[in-house]
């Protein structure tokens, strides 16, 4: 069932407003940070590295990630954010040239 200007949807037999299905999707996929911002919510860092809500705390808790409060609020610098996917990052490595007869093969396809 959904009401005219969607404020309201039938999910799963239950009236759910059209805010509060926003919101359940935002704890999933986070929110995209402004190109200006340099420091990042919880829900930033969630869209960013792709991951969960506890994840994010779980990385955070265990100082992974660096960050500082601002009262109950975790910020995150983009920096950081940007750091840790450097660390976490795997580089291909050529396997007995493989992966470099491979490169080649596609650039005399184009």
């Amino acid at each position: 069932m959904a009401v005219q200007g969607g404020m309201e949807t039938r999910n799963g037999g239950n009236i759910v407003s059209s805010r509060q299905s926003l919101s359940k999707n935002a704890s999933v996929i986070g929110v995209p940070p402004h190109p200006d911002q340099t420091v990042l919510t919880i829900e930033n860092v969630m869209f960013l590295l792709q991951i969960h809500r506890t994840r994010a705390y779980e990385i955070i808790a265990a100082h992974e990630l660096a960050h500082y409060r601002m009262g109950k609020s975790i910020r995150v610098p983009i920096e950081a954010v940007e750091e840790y996917k450097a660390q976490r990052l795997i580089k291909a490595r050529p396997l007995n040239g493989l992966t470099v007869v491979c490169a080649r093969l596609q650039e005399q396809r184009l």
